[in-house]
């Protein structure tokens, strides 16, 4: 029996071929007082019709948007005490949940608790070879909010994710945590499995790419001339080098 309410909001957008997997490897942890909400962005496959066929899930529809407002609208529904991401095309490993709330649950003061994020699929040294702590295990430190769990009041002090950024906004989103002083923890433990594929958000071009991430530094550049101190975390400097 656990004694935190957990909500994990996974966006969706036309991902039919991954979506029951990821949640199934939810539903395979058998965490008690656990709610799933899947934020379908708009799609145009069949990933309602699969969502659907999962019971106890909480399906939510709108106009595509992007991830970010998808994740917001999830935040918005959830009813947990914790929060977590998945997107619809990576899995939660075994014992993920179960390893970080044990953690919260002794480390009051921690407000996020992240972890390892193991890469694997065809495409799995496509971009972040360089950044991997262990090139045979494919693990690393990044910005992957699926790797995390939140409590919730987090999003009452950072605010939600930045709707104006289809990409990069993980990378706004970790700038406002640490520009706000959040109390984070990373574990050893691997705690999101990254696929990486041919369909991958992040496959498009730099050119495409490039102006969103620009973007999220300016704002945080913005956002820093408030506050009276800013230091960047290590893994922040070294996954932002690689990019």
């Amino acid at each position: 029996m656990t004694d935190f309410s957990i909500s994990i909001i996974i966006p969706c957008y036309n991902a039919e071929e991954h979506l029951a997997s990821a949640i199934q490897s939810i539903i395979d942890l058998e965490i008690e007082n656990l709610e799933i909400i899947v934020v379908d962005d708009g799609s145009t496959d069949n990933s309602i019709t699969i969502a659907r066929s999962f019971d106890k899930i909480q399906l939510i529809s709108q106009a595509n948007s992007g991830p970010a407002a998808a994740r917001n609208r999830g935040i918005e529904a959830a009813s947990g005490d914790i929060i977590g991401f998945l997107d619809a095309d990576d899995l939660y490993p075994d014992q993920k949940i179960k390893i970080q709330l044990d953690y919260l649950r002794k480390n009051p003061d921690t407000e996020i608790v992240s972890g390892r994020i193991q890469c694997f699929g065809d495409q799995s040294d496509h971009m972040y070879i360089k950044i991997y702590e262990d090139a045979a295990q494919k693990t690393m430190l990044n910005f992957h909010v699926g790797a995390n769990l939140y409590r919730k009041n987090v999003f009452d002090k950072i605010g939600g994710f930045d709707v104006d950024l289809r990409y990069a906004e993980d990378v706004d989103h970790w700038f406002k945590i640490v520009e706000q002083g959040i109390n984070y923890h990373f574990l050893s433990e691997v705690t999101l499995l990254h696929r990486r594929h041919h369909n991958n958000m992040t496959n498009v071009s730099q050119g495409i790419q490039n102006p969103y991430f620009i973007r999220a530094i300016k704002k945080s550049m913005d956002r820093r001339k408030k506050l009276d101190k800013f230091d960047l975390p290590n893994f922040f400097k070294n996954s932002l080098s690689k990019r």
